[in-house]
């Protein structure tokens, strides 16, 4: 997976993540941390972890006030799972839905002039595009159920 960070005229910093068990992303404060994107996220202490379905952001200490440019956000890129729809759910004011998009393998979140205060943070549930075998295996069921109640009749 790959986390881009778009900030107004800056180039837009790129960390390419193994996802595994754990938190992926940690910046420390003062550009510090273990990803690039940690230059950008430097006040406060920011994390980001990738699960099988889901993404979440946090910020665990501090306060980090995000300029009201455009672009100022996260692009969620190269999502291992196809998708379909996205949940939301998040604890920062002013913060609402109409700051995610997504595609089929990306999620955007605009934070542009948003303040977020330690212990808020957002989730992104992703709804995952069924793969072709369980959709088949889910016809061949009805077609199953149906056969069978026409012959009880």
């Amino acid at each position: 997976m790959t986390l881009r960070y778009d900030y107004s005229s800056w180039t837009p910093t790129v960390d390419s993540l193994i996802v595994g068990p754990g938190v992926e992303i940690t910046c420390t404060g003062g550009g510090n941390g273990n990803a690039n994107v940690c230059q950008l996220l430097n006040a406060g202490v920011h994390t980001v972890d990738i699960g099988d379905d889901g993404i979440a952001y946090a910020l665990t200490s501090g306060t980090a006030a995000f300029t009201a440019v455009s672009p100022n956000g996260f692009n969620f890129l190269n999502l291992a799972i196809p998708i379909a729809g996205i949940t939301f759910t998040h604890s920062i004011a002013g913060m609402d839905s109409s700051r995610v998009s997504f595609t089929s393998s990306s999620i955007s979140v605009d934070m542009s002039g948003l303040v977020v205060e330690a212990g808020q943070g957002f989730a992104l549930g992703v709804v995952a595009v069924p793969e072709p075998a369980s959709a088949w295996l889910m016809l061949a069921g009805a077609a199953a159920l149906g056969a069978w109640v026409l012959r009880r009749r």
